[in-house]
């Protein structure tokens, strides 16, 4: 008997520390999540951040290019038939053929960006996920170890007080 309550009072120091070391583990897990959780945050707010200064800047070159283009509808209503394309009307109109060339590019440019955003969020979005279910699962693991580390020490002292008798 004395051998059992030797035996059961090591088993239920072996489950302590069993426990503990799980613990420790199931906190870092939720440090991990929680710093995963932040980092989806701030990403988050950047993207927003970014999607407004984009929304604004499309916003402008839209304005600029009606302004052009009224422009350049007024100079075709002045022109008369039969007459040469002055230098100035042609040079313009190059000019907002560019134009309308490089706001096709950024347009295209700002569809890429969108998209590589969208992928990190949802990248940040699994990954705090992952970390999530890893220290609930750590947590379940410790919970578990703390109780069969009870249950232990209850079978250490019973096995005390059958020796003792």
């Amino acid at each position: 008997p004395e051998k059992q309550a030797t035996l059961a009072q090591s088993r239920a120091e072996v489950l302590e520390s069993a426990a503990e070391q799980a613990q420790k583990k199931a906190l870092e897990a939720e440090r991990a999540a929680a710093e995963r959780a932040k980092a989806a945050e701030l990403f988050s707010g950047l993207d927003t951040q970014r999607k407004t200064e984009e929304t604004k800047k499309e916003e402008e070159s839209l304005k600029r290019e009606e302004q052009r283009a009224q422009v350049l509808q007024q100079i075709e209503q002045r022109k008369t038939e039969g007459e040469d394309v002055p230098k100035a009307q042609q040079f313009f109109k190059k000019f907002f053929l560019k134009q309308q060339e490089e706001r096709k590019a950024e347009v295209e440019q700002d569809r890429r960006k969108d998209e590589a955003r969208e992928q990190v969020k949802a990248a940040l979005e699994k990954r705090k996920a992952d970390a999530q279910k890893v220290a609930d699962e750590a947590e379940a693991i410790a919970k578990r170890i703390e109780e069969l580390a009870k249950q232990a020490r209850e079978q250490a002292e019973a096995a005390k007080m059958a020796a003792a008798e």
